[in-house]
């Protein structure tokens, strides 16, 4: 058990060191997310302007903020350490991931910790000060929302990953994901409220939405932070629920879909 930890410890650190080389990369990509922050800020304040949105107007700021610093951890879809499954099974290679040691979701693992622990540290964190600064945003937090919060993100993360990895694994028959991620990104991204708060919708919409695993993946976090949803809790156990069924649900298609790897080339 040690040395299987070790080994995914030792991953992890690979991981960072990898995103951590393109540093250029992770500039411009500050600079983007924060052009579409200030778009999305005055989009959303127009909205409660008009009285289209309950939120103050530091709430929509706040809002935006969170929005874009979560998109660059969680994915939405998930990005499972940035592996390119996909190619490992047109070349066959996966066979070596689904055969070593910790296995395929023991390295997919490490390599998504080692991913997020950069992303969080130079993306998330660089975002969230940007916003606190030039758009004057000061959130009032307590402790425990602040726990409710990282554990939110951290199932969010969770969930993200295990609906990529359904799909991965179910491609395997086909030997391609391409087209399903993207309709399921799409379909993320709306639900998420990674576009507007979930509470812009229509009530049976919002209420539909709310209680998807899609919107633990931004809204619930950051209705955490700002103290827009009266049963936090209860979303809370509805999202840890979410990512045991998904799961079992992941871990059902992987037993049974690695049987029937089809191998090309190699």
């Amino acid at each position: 058990m040690m040395d299987k930890l070790k080994c995914l410890l030792y991953i992890a650190k690979l991981s960072y060191k990898t995103n951590a080389t393109y540093k250029q990369s992770n500039l411009f990509g500050i600079i983007v997310n924060s052009f579409w922050l200030i778009i999305q800020m005055y989009i959303l304040v127009a909205f409660i302007k008009h009285g289209i949105s309950s939120y103050t107007v530091q709430q929509g700021v706040g809002y935006v903020i969170l929005t874009e610093a979560l998109l660059t951890i969680t994915g939405l879809s998930g990005s499972l350490g940035g592996i390119d499954i996909d190619d490992l099974i047109k070349t066959g290679n996966i066979i070596f991931y689904l055969t070593n040691p910790i296995g395929l979701i023991g390295y997919l693992i490490g390599m998504e910790v080692g991913r997020v622990l950069y992303y969080l540290l130079w993306r998330f964190l660089p975002l969230l000060l940007i916003g606190v600064v030039a758009l004057t945003w000061y959130p009032n937090v307590t402790p425990m929302m602040l726990l409710y919060f990282v554990y939110s993100i951290i199932i969010g993360l969770v969930i993200a990953n295990e609906i990529q990895f359904i799909i991965v694994m179910l491609a395997i028959k086909n030997r391609t994901s391409m087209g399903v991620v993207d309709l399921i990104m799409a379909i993320e991204l709306f639900f998420s409220g990674g576009l507007l708060p979930l509470n812009i919708f229509p009530e049976w919409l919002y209420r539909i939405s709310l209680h998807l695993p899609f919107s633990s993946q931004i809204y619930l976090p950051i209705s955490i932070i700002l103290g827009t949803e009266g049963s936090i809790l209860k979303l809370l156990i509805l999202e840890t629920f979410w990512a045991l069924a998904l799961w079992l649900v992941s871990y059902f298609v992987y037993d049974k879909e690695r049987k029937k790897v089809y191998v090309q080339g190699g």
